[in-house]
């Protein structure tokens, strides 16, 4: 039985369902009655009746298949508002591909109450892939939060409906291309959402719950396709991109391969509300050293950080170390004319890894626009932040969705405590562009010397 899911739905009473289990056993024909609650027990990475989904039991740590949670929505170019056939849409491994205007229904599983509905507060994010299109979300576009619990059971569907909406519409960036497709599987018991990457080229990907991944857009040349989740080790393939699709690039999982670790600790220097953090691991070849960002492997990430750290079953290969990167109040301490502020490169292998010790300070708070997400602009923005008690002036930086600059000015001291307003006076904005506006606080002290700067993730708009 296929685990990635096309535009279909089916009522999901009392009904016979063929069970498959990874075609380890023979199939079975069983009777269940769920009306929108939990059935059977199951296990994450077997496949449950044709319909339903393997979903986490709140308050119970168990499993069990239920109906599923559909998102409808479209994925569109962001420029035309044209629909996107063939793109590939994804959550926490479960994939839709879309119709030929750029429709899809995405059957996905979240955690449950006993009686099957989403667990209260549940939200999911949206990621996308197409030929000839940049991934979505990447460089500055964020995916926005879905909520799912207030999805209604929909008895002639058998699933929890979360209608068609502003932000299950996804909005992708075309890109020039002559590249290939490389397809394949990945192995291991619970292969759904791992990236997979074309090293050389920085293209990848995402693996649905049966493996199954797709690589748009490969350049010609060698190429090392290699997979990151936590916990499993996969073989790495190498492969030559001439002017065909290449098909079957496997990833085995390597049954005597060991993950590293990467340990650490970060310091919290003049960090005033902020008291925690997160670290993230992004693979070398797809780090963004402009925006200092990248897409982060499932499970590589470490929450309510204080001062040491340990990231567990990382798989060999390089990365760059994130801390503070989240909306949390802190970012990376910017002054590199002082240790543990640059961002850390780790090689990882079957060992731990040590990345040093790095620092993190207080945030410059934007206030405006992009401050709780990307945030609709027309004509000319004034970019609002929280002034710095210790900073002479000011650095405002404007960045397009590449990541590329087009705009910078400095801006004076404020007076006592008001925020810093500056008006944009840079080139006209493109309509329906992304676009972030980031501060940097800055002191004259023997030549300038950075303090602090707004968050990685905040002050992103959209022009109108």
């Amino acid at each position: 039985m296929g685990a990635v899911f096309e535009v279909q739905g089916r009522a999901m009473g009392k009904f016979a369902a063929v069970v498959a289990v990874a075609g380890l056993f023979a199939c079975e024909t069983r009777v269940l009655d769920v009306s929108g609650g939990v059935g059977e027990p199951c296990e994450s990475g077997v496949h449950c009746a044709a319909g339903m989904v393997c979903a986490a039991v709140a308050d119970d740590d168990s499993r069990a298949c239920a109906a599923a949670v559909e998102i409808h929505g479209r994925v569109i170019d962001a420029t035309t508002k044209v629909g996107i056939a063939e793109a590939r849409v994804h959550e926490s491994g479960y994939v839709a591909v879309s119709d030929e205007d750029g429709g899809f229904v995405l059957p996905i599983a979240v955690p449950r109450t006993a009686d099957g509905a989403p667990v209260a507060g549940t939200a999911v994010t949206l990621q996308a892939f197409a030929a000839d299109y940049r991934p979505f979300p990447a460089g500055l576009q964020v995916a926005l939060p879905i909520a799912v619990d207030t999805a209604a059971f929909d008895e002639d569907r058998g699933a929890y409906v979360v209608g068609d909406q502003a932000n299950t519409t996804i909005g992708m960036f075309a890109r020039a291309s002559d590249g290939v497709t490389i397809s394949g599987r990945v192995g291991g018991e619970a292969p759904g959402g791992t990236l997979v990457v074309a090293e050389e080229h920085g293209v990848y990907g995402l693996a649905g719950v049966d493996g199954a991944y797709v690589l748009f857009d490969v350049p010609a040349g060698k190429a090392t396709v290699r997979g990151y989740h936590v916990g499993v080790v996969l073989k790495a393939r190498r492969v030559e991109v001439a002017g065909e699709d290449l098909v079957d690039v496997d990833l085995e999982a390597d049954a005597k391969g060991t993950p590293g670790s990467v340990v650490g600790a970060v310091q919290f220097v003049d960090a005033g509300g902020g008291s925690a953090t997160s670290v993230v691991l992004v693979p070398s070849s797809l780090f963004d050293e402009l925006l200092a960002r990248g897409p982060t492997p499932p499970g590589l990430r470490v929450g309510g950080v204080t001062g040491a750290f340990t990231l567990t079953g990382v798989p060999a290969g390089k990365y760059r170390v994130l801390a503070g990167f989240e909306n949390d109040l802190l970012v990376r301490d910017p002054d590199v004319e002082i240790g543990g502020t640059m961002v850390p490169e780790v090689e990882v292998k079957d060992r731990e890894v040590d990345a040093g010790s790095f620092k993190v300070t207080e945030a410059l708070a934007v206030v405006g626009p992009g401050n709780d997400g990307p945030e609709p602009v027309t004509g000319s923005p004034t970019f609002t932040f929280a002034s710095d008690p210790g900073a002479d002036h000011y650095l405002v930086r404007v960045f397009d969705e590449l990541g590329v600059l087009v705009w910078e000015t400095a801006a004076p001291k404020a007076m006592g405590n008001e925020d810093v307003a500056v008006l944009y006076a840079g080139p006209a904005l493109d309509e329906g562009k992304f676009y972030q506006f980031r501060a940097l606080s800055l002191k004259d002290v023997a030549g300038e010397t950075a303090l602090s700067s707004t968050e990685d993730l905040r002050g992103v708009f959209i022009a109108g």
